[in-house]
């Protein structure tokens, strides 16, 4: 087994979700670009979140936080998108969006603490308030950086911020529906429906930031120290899919190979389309010789995801088993595919004539 090798592979189904490379659209406050022509270029973000009597004013203000850094950033890789030619070109808004996160900073957060009234009360709502600022003199090198990186790194990492945006998305929603009808609420059962509701909500944002903990530490190469983080992540929510993702692909670097066919397996269980764990676990069964089994998981995850952005991926994956096993012309076919998806995947271009020089076409 070679590490380098699934590290290339396993960055990019993992590297999405550090706390300033995931995004939202600020429901709360538009963020304010500086003006045209200044060096340093600054996005306000700012994000809420409501928490109880019951709960650590620090719990809230960090999930208020990370949605305002978020915020922030997504402002910042528009406006790089909008005000540089270069970028406009080369990516599209999401990708800018993605490589934003590495080049802005983040100042200090600001907070403040609002106590709700009336049926409301007993209730605080906290808001952060931080400013991303991009230095436009190092977008070209960071974009010419980002170009040089592995292209499915970059395209499932965009992918994957898209697919954390969505989750974290949809919480901002529900703080805004739950303080109206928190507002509103006049009977006793519905103050307790109430309850009810904000302690899933509570839930989901700290499940939300373990996922992110862990991340940092997948990162910085501490795999078991981010399984650990994963664990705790899975006690409060066992049934999504891709914690046992992103667990798998820690197992898979510390070559605890067993442990992350498991947490493969338990992610497609869970997602019966989750093309990625059906990826990752056939690049495993084919590195372990299960060639077969390998086979079988890249279609699996062609048929879940046969034409997004990413998919041309898989049909790579496959196309490199099916030369391998010198089956040259379904070789062909999966790498045809690839190019019809993305026609600029010169490497493909090469293995394909590689492949009709043999066939002496």
């Amino acid at each position: 087994m070679k590490s380098k090798k699934y590290l290339r592979k396993v960055i990019a189904a993992m590297f999405a979700l550090g706390s300033l490379n995931v995004f939202v659209p600020n429901v709360y406050h538009l963020p304010v670009v500086s003006v045209a022509h200044a060096e340093i270029k600054t996005c306000t973000g700012t994000g809420e979140y409501i928490g109880s009597m019951k709960e650590t004013p620090e719990f809230a203000i960090n999930t208020a936080k990370l949605y305002a850094e978020r915020n922030a950033i997504e402002e910042a890789g528009i406006y790089i998108h909008s005000h540089s030619k270069a970028v406009n070109e080369r990516l599209t808004v999401d990708e800018v969006v993605t490589f934003a996160g590495g080049i802005v900073s983040i100042s200090k957060p600001d907070f403040e603490s609002i106590m709700l009234t009336g049926e409301a009360k007993g209730y605080i709502k906290y808001r952060v308030t931080v400013v991303a600022k991009v230095d436009t003199s190092t977008i070209e090198d960071a974009l010419n950086k980002w170009q040089s990186r592995d292209a499915q790194k970059n395209s499932i990492l965009t992918e994957q911020n898209k697919e954390l945006q969505k989750q974290v998305a949809e919480q901002q929603k529900r703080i805004v529906e739950l303080e109206k009808q928190l507002t509103n609420a006049k009977t006793e059962q519905q103050k307790q429906q109430l309850n009810e509701s904000f302690k899933e909500l509570d839930k989901d944002a700290l499940y939300t930031q373990k996922l992110e903990e862990g991340d940092k530490l997948f990162e910085k190469h501490k795999y078991s120290s981010a399984i650990i983080i994963y664990n705790e992540a899975i006690k409060l929510k066992s049934n999504d899919a891709k914690v046992y993702l992103y667990r798998g692909n820690a197992y898979l670097l510390l070559h605890e190979f067993p442990n992350a066919i498991e947490d493969y397996t338990k992610a497609v269980e869970l997602n019966s389309k989750y093309a990625e764990a059906y990826s990752m676990r056939g690049f495993l069964y084919q590195d372990l010789g299960d060639n077969n089994r390998a086979l079988d998981d890249y279609t699996k995850a062609i048929e879940s995801d046969p034409e997004s952005k990413h998919s041309y991926f898989y049909y790579q994956d496959r196309g490199d088993l099916y030369n391998k096993l010198g089956d040259k012309e379904l070789a062909v076919e999966d790498f045809t595919k690839v190019l019809e998806l993305n026609p600029q995947y010169g490497s493909v271009y090469y293995k394909r004539g590689l492949i009709y020089k043999k066939l002496e076409e």
